[in-house]
């Protein structure tokens, strides 16, 4: 009897040791995947932190960097010239000009201009003989109907270009105001026209005649006129008529090159003269010509 029971008693304390080994390996199994996930989840929030703050540094650097250009205003301010020769497309007439800068501050520059362009009327119209009475005279040359002087426009002016946007965004296109004014010299030179006569046989033959009131009704019938004279015709006669001008524009100027200059104008020219300007017949002759204009400028920049 008494070994049975020490016997009992040793397989009870085997038993207890297994069960409890069990237990143990049980909850070690259930606890190291509990320990695992945390460590995953930490893992991934700092690298997408880590993400966010190099994305905010970078946005920082780029945010200074647009500063930094604001502040000198997008372009090469070491340049002391700027000269750039362009063309003029205007609401009354097509020409070109020729701008000399002098970069004097980082925001602002020194303007002188010299341009010349032609003054059309909006009532003129461009026609040219057709068929073939009075071929024999000469050739048709085309003509302005009712135009009885050609208008050239010299204008010399000094202003300033100042800064409006700089090109602050990937040096794309910094924009200035410019505001320029000066002496306006208008060349008025008379219109000569081929009309037809005859003679008192009924014979047909041609004379170049500018505009007056005794030859009014053939300088203003279709059917008398057969040309254009040459425009060197009349320039012995050209009257010359002083005034002065104010010319407004914005001016676009793309930065990515520093010294070749490309440059956009979008503004108004406006010129009084002292006395009226004429351009076409039976139309009231005004001391003042202004116009819109759109413009582009090439040229070369040098520090000097």
């Amino acid at each position: 009897m008494y070994i049975q029971g020490v016997a009992s008693c040793f397989l009870q304390f085997i038993n207890y040791r297994l069960g409890k080994c069990l237990l143990t390996a049980m909850l070690l199994a259930g606890i190291t995947p509990v320990y695992a996930q945390p460590k995953e989840v930490w893992k991934s929030l700092n690298e997408k932190q880590e993400q966010a703050l190099k994305q905010k540094e970078k946005k920082t650097r780029q945010l200074k960097g647009w500063v930094k250009q604001a502040r000198e205003w997008g372009l090469d301010n070491t340049y002391k010239h700027e000269l750039s020769l362009g063309l003029n497309l205007h609401t009354n007439g097509v020409g070109g000009h020729l701008r000399y800068a002098r970069n004097t501050k980082n925001t602002s520059q020194d303007i002188w201009l010299l341009q010349v362009r032609s003054v059309q009327h909006e009532k003129e119209i461009r026609q040219q003989r057709k068929g073939t009475s009075f071929r024999e005279l000469g050739p048709f040359r085309p003509y302005n109907f009712g135009k009885v002087n050609s208008i050239l426009n010299l204008q010399l002016g000094y202003g300033k270009e100042q800064v409006l946007l700089p090109s602050i965004i990937n040096e794309n296109i910094a924009i200035y105001g410019s505001l320029v004014g000066g002496a306006a010299i208008i060349l008025q030179k008379p219109v000569y026209l081929n009309l037809i006569h005859t003679d008192t046989g009924g014979t047909y033959f041609i004379q170049s005649e500018r505009y007056s009131t005794q030859n009014e009704a053939l300088f203003l019938n279709n059917s008398r006129i057969l040309g254009a004279d040459k425009w060197s015709k009349g320039l012995g006669e050209a009257r010359i008529i002083p005034g002065l001008f104010l010319e407004p524009a914005l001016v676009f100027v793309p930065a990515k090159n520093k010294a070749f200059i490309q440059k956009v104008y979008i503004g108004g020219n406006v010129a009084w003269h002292l006395r009226a300007v004429e351009i076409m017949a039976l139309h009231k002759p005004l001391p003042v010509q202004a116009s819109f204009f759109v413009g582009v400028g090439f040229g070369k920049r040098w520090k000097g």
